[in-house]
């Protein structure tokens, strides 16, 4: 029998049993960089947690070749989290989410790693009290050019935003220059985000629709809200001058056969959109022409390819498929998304601006077609006539895994970056999955009648029903869950006014009720198992001193806005990386970022000879540095590109990785050099890697015709080793210098461009048994001519040894009368920087009468002089 107060169980899920239905994706290693020992905690590059915590995105990379080596340069952005819900309004606390509070200073932050050395510090090289992060990084004339993303206008309201230059000969503690620099006004935060070079120019975007260009020339270190703001760059075009709407943000720009593509964002903050634009901007002798290929109806396609949720794009280019293409990515309005759900505005969140991402391509001809996306429901794209595009993938919209028939809700709202890398293309996402675990929290705006302990009971069903009913749910849709609502809650508000009236029911009486309302809408087997957690709910319901129908109708309505979306349990939280063979089918390399659900973004995707770097966005913990790359053995030199020795002492350090260590062999060097010489020294510490894989299997769940990815982690560990490589002057000169590396058949190499400019040094003196002798230096040898007088008295010296002490010297030439040692049997020892060599001085008397030369180098010579 029911009562009014009743107990409060602790809710047991079943979880659904999994039948394995496919593997796919290849295996590929991944090893942390930044901070290996945090894996799942604070990162965000620097050591000191206490600053790591606060740098949300590793937001833009490159590799820079640098004059000394190459270096992985990061520039990070600044508790984007708070800037977010502070952007929001929302009274939501940020700790419910796990996100840090802003920290004081909110300056984003500039780092580099030297690239393969495994022992390398990460370097802070970079920060600016009014940038609170740095979008884009791009080479250009040899120089790194960095783009700020979000002017400080939370903590210090700055008003500007910049563009910075580093020279190749940068070095730690150099400040960089300030090339551009703009005031940022109103609401806005961002100014600088879309870079690109065409034909020896460097292109850049504006948020307001500008597009400039310089070559280099004449760029001058400026300052912000002081004097010039963009010496040595042209105004190359305002978009609205050519017809483009205003309002649009140059999201960013790629040079393709001959031509400058711009990707515009067209948003209404935290509204929607338009749908992307995308324009060809091609230089000409009285400026620009510029071509729409996705917008208004005067273009070749129509904003957001027909999708309007489709807010921005970008572009990158492919040369590895049989020819040269443009893949374009999209992203949803996903901080107006976010920003939606934290105020509680359910309908507008996932109704007008939820869409997964898609990904297309073009060609040189501009014919676009659907490399990821989907083939039915409400986001196809499509041409102008509204005729859908060739889709020539195997993958919907956000990866999604189930069949077309099923509505899609991918949490994968963009596809965040795309490189290729050894002939293989990558594609990397923003995963919203990590926010399903606050389902509760956010349904707080809903809920704002019920007290605390009644909504934490009813959202442990809702839970409950995610796990249980999510099966249900997700394979029949088109169920009006508002007719449900209304039937349950009237149903539970009779029976409420019985038990109040005095009546009687019992439990099974009062729970077929309920299951057989249920039943109107789903089948009633699957519910039966359900019957445990249906019991449960009805009793903590009617204990409630609420009006039941309201509640119920509240948890199903809001249910119905979000359900299927939260109740989809197909992919894990965290970024998905997918790869691609041919540029149309994708595999997984891993979704679950890097087994991380805080890594919610890959952001950032670098190609390099030092392999595959992967920049997270995780704005938990802060932004992580990943190095994806093949099992298998790798050499990998790094080292300048030029260096000058101007002394016989003087050295310069390169270094080599070796990876997956298994032979036992060393690296072996091999070069040719009369200038230096060149020698290998293996660090002391083997290192020891833990190389992570992941088996991506979609299985379906028992019962339903529903995939869902599961994931089997695996961890190698393997030896790593770092040579330094130490290369030392012998004598003046200048060579192109090129070292090969090899270990069991793996070959590397380097070439240095190398000059060694040693001063004339006209006299030394050393003591040989007690005599002294002078020597001059010619070409870096230490050349000694003892006078005849001198050798009698060290031939006269007592004992058979003569030592002659050069070790400064990796040459030594020692020049005397053949006719000097007849009838003197003793060794000579001469001692070089590369050892000791001994000389009998019967060696030296031939009876030729001629003068004899002791040529000590890598070995020792005798001859006539």
């Amino acid at each position: 029998m029911v009562k009014h107060s009743a107990k409060k169980k602790v809710i047991s899920v079943l979880l659904s049993m999994l039948i394995a239905f496919s593997m796919v994706g290849p295996a590929f290693a991944a090893q942390k960089i930044s901070n290996p020992d945090t894996r799942g905690g604070i990162d965000g590059i620097d050591s000191d947690p206490n600053i790591g915590v606060h740098n949300s995105y590793a937001w833009c990379s490159q590799v820079f070749q640098q004059a000394d080596a190459d270096y992985l340069w990061v520039g990070m952005n600044r508790d984007l989290g708070a800037v977010l819900f502070g952007a929001s309004g929302s009274e939501l606390p940020l700790e419910l989410f796990g996100i840090p509070a802003a920290s004081p200073d909110m300056a984003g932050k500039i780092y580099r790693q030297r690239a393969s050395d495994s022992d390398a510090e990460w370097e802070f090289i970079y920060e600016n009290p009014g940038i609170s992060g740095y979008r884009k990084m791009i080479i250009f004339n040899d120089d790194l050019y960095v783009l700020a993303g979000l002017s400080n206008r939370r903590s210090l309201t700055m008003d500007y935003s910049i563009i910075l230059r580093f020279s190749k000969d940068f070095v730690l503690g150099d400040t960089p220059e300030i090339v551009f620099w703009e005031n940022v006004t109103g609401t806005t935060t961002e100014y600088f985000r879309s870079a690109a070079v065409l034909d020896g120019k460097l292109y850049i975007g504006t948020f307001d629709s500008k597009i400039y260009v310089t070559d280099g020339q004449n760029l001058t270190n400026l300052t912000p809200n002081s004097g010039p703001k963009n010496t040595g760059w042209s105004y190359a075009m305002y978009l609205p001058d050519y017809g483009i709407p205003t309002g649009g943000a140059v999201w960013d720009l790629l040079a393709f056969n001959g031509s400058v593509y711009a990707f515009i964002a067209f948003a209404d903050n935290y509204a929607g959109s338009s749908g992307f634009g995308v324009y060809k901007i091609t230089p000409n002798s009285g400026g620009y022409n510029l071509q729409k290929i996705v917008g208004d109806s005067t273009a070749l396609y129509p904003y957001g390819m027909g999708i309007t949720k489709n807010m921005t794009a970008s572009g990158f280019l492919s040369t590895s498929f049989g020819e040269d293409y443009v893949y374009v990515s999209t992203f949803a309005n996903g901080p107006a998304f976010l920003v939606n759900m934290a105020i509680g505005n359910y309908e507008q969140a996932f109704i007008n601006l939820f869409c997964p991402a898609q990904i297309y391509r073009f060609d040189t001809q501009d014919r676009w077609e659907v490399v990821v996306g989907d083939t039915s429901g409400p986001n196809i794209a499509v041409d102008q006539s509204g005729a859908a595009l060739p889709f020539v993938g195997n993958q919907r919209a956000g990866f999604f895994p189930q069949d077309d028939k099923y509505q899609n809700v991918s949490f994968n709202q963009y596809v965040w970056w795309m490189t290729e890398h050894d002939g293989k293309l990558y594609a990397s996402t923003w995963d919203m999955g990590v926010f399903k675990q606050y389902y509760g929290l956010l349904s707080l705006y809903v809920f704002n009648d019920v007290t605390d302990n009644a909504l934490m009971m009813l959202l442990g069903y809702v839970t409950a029903i995610q796990e249980q009913f999510g099966a249900i749910v997700g394979d029949y849709e088109g169920v009006d869950i508002f007719a449900l609502a209304s039937e349950l809650g009237c149903y539970l508000q009779q029976v409420k006014d019985t038990l109040d009236n005095g009546g009687i029911l019992e439990t099974d009486e009062i729970i077929d009720g309920f299951i057989a309302i249920l039943g109107k809408y789903f089948p009633v087997d699957e519910l039966q198992e359900l019957r445990r957690t249906v019991e449960e709910m009805v009793v903590e319901l009617l204990a409630l001193e609420l009006d039941p129908c309201k509640v119920i109708t509240d948890v199903l309505a809001f249910v119905s806005v979000t359900g299927l979306y939260f109740l989809d349990q197909s992919n894990p939280a965290g970024f998905d990386l997918f790869v691609s063979e041919d540029g149309r089918s994708f595999a997984p390399v891993t979704v679950d970022g890097f087994g991380d659900p805080c890594n919610y973004g890959g952001r950032v995707l670098v190609s390099s000879d030092h392999g595959l770097y992967v920049m997270t966005a995780n704005p938990f913990n802060g932004g992580q540095v990943w190095r994806l790359s093949p099992m298998e053995w790798g050499v990998y030199p790094n080292g300048p590109e030029a260096i000058e020795l101007l002394n016989k002492d003087a050295t310069d350090l390169m270094t080599v990785l070796v990876t997956d260590v298994s032979s036992g062999n060393d690296l072996t060097l091999s070069y040719s050099s009369d200038i230096v010489e060149v020698s290998l020294v293996k660090r002391d510490a083997a290192n020891y890697v833990n190389d992570i894989t992941w088996d991506n299997q979609i299985t379906n769940i028992l019962g339903t015709h529903l995939k869902r990815y599961t994931v089997i982690e695996n961890q190698t560990v393997y030896k790593t080793e770092m040579y330094d490589v130490v290369i030392k002057a012998i004598k003046s000169g200048h060579q192109e210098l090129t070292l090969t590396f090899e270990i069991d058949g793996v070959v590397a190499t380097r070439t240095i461009d190398v000059t060694v400019d040693i001063p004339v040094v006209d006299r030394g003196t050393i003591i040989v048994n007690g005599v002294e002798l002078e020597y001059k230096i010619v070409n870096g040898v230490a050349v000694l001519e003892p006078t005849e007088a001198q050798m009698k008295a060290i031939l006269a010296y007592p004992g058979n040894k003569i030592v002659v002490d050069l070790h400064e010297f990796a040459a030594i030439d020692f020049n005397a009368a053949a006719s000097w040692f007849k009838d003197v049997d003793k060794t000579i020892t001469f001692v070089s920087s590369k050892g000791s060599f001994d000389v009998k001085t019967k060696t030296l008397w031939n009876n030729s009468g001629k003068d004899r030369q002791v040529q000590v180098r890598d070995k020792v010579s005798v001859g006539n002089k």
